[in-house]
């Protein structure tokens, strides 16, 4: 049910049959991993994107983020991540807030799948994660709850799940 979908390698293209736009990267016109995580064409301090916080103290208020900032960001977590181009991550937020933003750009930057679901609606989520099986998502703890109680068996395919926006009592 996904309208689009980006990817670094051809052979994914199978996973969905009914996309809209398909936007293909080819890897071997990519620098390296080591050259591409370089500053060497951007410069690290200046703005790279402004994104509004989420406001969960007070109004929401747009922060500026340099590249070293998002790049700092994304390879820390891959740390703990390992990313790898058979991951799919599940665009399971919306882009215009950090952690959506942080899907998209990391599964470009890692080379990973990016599946776009038809819409962040609970159902669509679950037809996505059992379409497309995705190995990491990023969700809210409310999401969260609302999926597992409406998976009739664990979620196999994902790998690591990022919780955000709040506590979470899921186990």
């Amino acid at each position: 049910d996904s309208d689009f979908l980006i990817n670094i390698d051809k052979k994914y293209n199978s996973l969905v049959n009914t996309v809209r736009l398909k936007i293909n990267f080819d890897l071997k016109k990519l620098k390296s991993k080591n050259e591409f995580h370089t500053f060497s064409k951007f410069d690290e301090n200046k703005i790279a994107v402004m994104i509004y916080s989420s406001g969960s103290t007070r109004n929401p208020k747009l922060v500026q983020l340099t590249f070293k900032n998002l790049f700092s960001s994304f390879i820390s977590a891959d740390k703990f991540i390992k990313h790898s181009p058979e991951d799919i991550w599940l665009a399971s937020l919306p882009f215009f807030h950090i952690g959506g933003f942080s899907i998209f750009t990391r599964a470009i930057l890692y080379g990973s799948i990016l599946a776009i679901p038809k819409s962040l609606k609970e159902n669509d989520l679950l037809n996505s994660i059992k379409n497309y099986k995705p190995t990491l998502i990023s969700l809210v703890p409310t999401m969260l709850k609302r999926i597992l109680e409406n998976q009739n068996r664990k979620l196999e395919s994902i790998r690591i799940a990022f919780i955000g926006g709040g506590p979470s009592t899921q186990k």
